[in-house]
């Protein structure tokens, strides 16, 4: 705002000035403080004991992925209601034999296509074949770290929310949103 003194403490060019890094630390924490200013609380925790969650997983080969998806979930989840709806695009690894592994301890439909599918059409095909209440489309790369799926669902019965990402980083360093 012209006129008014910024709070912020802006180092002379001389022998004051702070390393890069500390500078750039500095804008986003002031960035963060202004932003909570502003925030409204998220709704409270909804109970989610009578909700039921499809995780909608495309998937073409690479069974680790599977398997590291399956293990983390089963390492964090809370929820009882969680239901995977895997489609196999044109698969010919052993991913059909990790799934059966799991079919013990999670609830895995499959659907197996012969062909790769568009994203869409198979998300799409995923999305019309489960009654769940809540949907969550995962990469099949996804380690999960945490319980988020409690989480995600508290954003989504927020009305300002049309639908939240998480940020996920892999194992290789590298990260995206999913």
């Amino acid at each position: 705002m012209p006129g008014k003194a910024d709070a912020r403490a802006i180092p002379k060019a001389t022998g004051e000035s702070q390393g890069h890094g500390a500078k750039i630390a500095e804008e986003i924490n002031f960035r963060r403080a202004a932003s909570a200013r502003h925030s409204l609380p998220l709704p409270p925790m909804p109970s989610l004991e009578d909700s039921t969650i499809c995780c909608i997983v495309l998937h073409r080969s690479g069974e680790h992925h599977l398997r590291r998806l399956f293990t983390s979930f089963l390492r964090f989840n809370t929820l009882s209601r969680v239901e995977f709806k895997v489609i196999l695009h044109a698969c010919t690894d052993e991913s059909r034999e990790v799934i059966r592994s799991f079919q013990n301890r999670l609830r895995i439909n499959v659907t197996d296509c012969q062909e790769n599918q568009s994203f869409v059409y198979s998300n799409n095909r995923a999305a019309e074949a489960t009654n769940a209440e809540y949907l969550i489309f995962l990469n099949n790369d996804v380690i999960f770290q945490e319980n988020v799926v409690p989480e995600l669902l508290r954003c989504l019965q927020d009305p300002r929310s049309g639908g939240p990402l998480t940020f996920v980083s892999s194992p290789e360093n590298s990260s995206r949103e999913s």
